[in-house]
């Protein structure tokens, strides 16, 4: 079988057919519409996001689940980095300044009218990210780890 191909074409498993780390860079609002089904469902911590101006990016760590395993066995998680890079502003709904706040990721959506990337979390809270054009880079910063249940969204 030939190995996942991410965003920007490159292959993402290795010769043995086991997944590597995922890498992906997304460009394009598709691309965005993929990161946010790989996302989705990911536990941030408040204290592992921020925003630096000077840089124009905004970056976060994310428990994601891997929904990219799913013949793994047992359901998994796995930290992984998220740079969004063409940062402009950004913008806060329903977010707390408590550090130790964690937030359930449900979507990442973007807005090519009004040019905004907007980080969609349960409970109604979002991030909304002013870009000029699409960069975002995601990658696995280690191994997968067991997941103690698979999200559920029949409710």
């Amino acid at each position: 079988m030939a190995g996942k191909r991410s965003a920007d074409n490159t292959d993402i498993s290795d010769k043995t057919g086991e997944m590597s780390a995922l890498k992906l860079h997304a460009q394009s609002s598709d691309d965005v519409e993929m990161l946010s089904a790989l996302l989705q469902d990911a536990l941030i911590s408040g204290a592992d996001m921020a925003y630096d101006k000077a840089e124009n990016t905004f970056m976060l760590v994310a428990n994601r689940y891997c929904w990219d395993l799913p013949d793994a066995g047992q359901q998994m998680r796995c930290m992984c980095g998220v740079k969004f890079g063409s940062v402009g502003a950004v913008r806060t709904r329903g977010m707390t300044a408590d550090k130790t706040q964690f937030y359930n990721l449900l979507a990442i959506e973007y807005d090519k009218t009004a040019q905004h990337i907007v980080l969609v979390f349960s409970g109604g809270g979002g991030i909304q990210l002013e870009v000029s054009s699409i960069m975002i880079i995601v990658r696995d910063l280690a191994e997968p780890h067991p997941s103690f249940a698979r999200p559920d969204h029949s409710e």
